[in-house]
């Protein structure tokens, strides 16, 4: 599930503080508790960086800033 992830994020700032989890050697609890926390927050933070939206219309409707974007 986290690698989709991992690829997503792997040009932004936050992908030094996320690591996958270990099928092989299975985390505790509070160890995939930490690293999903820290994927969300990471997913947060892409979404709030990328995602636009008119502010009379947030509820409604958005627009992704893609690199596409930014060459018009």
């Amino acid at each position: 599930m986290l690698d989709k992830v991992l690829i997503l994020l792997k040009d932004e700032p936050t992908i030094e503080f996320l690591q996958k989890l270990d099928e092989d050697d299975l985390p505790t609890n509070s160890d995939a508790v930490l690293i999903l926390s820290q994927s969300l927050s990471a997913m947060d933070q892409f979404h709030s960086k990328y995602f636009h939206s008119d502010e009379w219309e947030a509820f409604r409707t958005g627009k992704w800033q893609t690199e596409d974007d930014e060459e018009e």
